[in-house]
């Protein structure tokens, strides 16, 4: 585990946590904070590989919501 943060932080690898996933499964939350919500999609964004618990459905939630949020 040791060994999987120190790779994760030399390259500088977002961690996911249980707060961003329910962040990304319910993004149109109004109690959520509009830059929770982007950092969690950024954070996303950056990673190699989409975490499984995050579906695709969710991925096109939040697509719109920053198309309804920002266009």
């Amino acid at each position: 585990l040791k060994q999987v943060l120190m790779s994760a932080a030399r390259r500088k690898v977002p961690m996911i946590t249980k707060r961003a996933i329910e962040i990304a499964r319910d993004i149109h939350n109004d109690e959520t904070e509009v830059e929770d919500k982007l950092t969690v999609i950024q954070d996303i964004v950056e990673l190699d590989k989409v975490p499984k618990s995050v579906r695709k459905e969710d991925l096109v939630e939040m697509l719109r919501w920053l198309i309804e949020e920002y266009i």
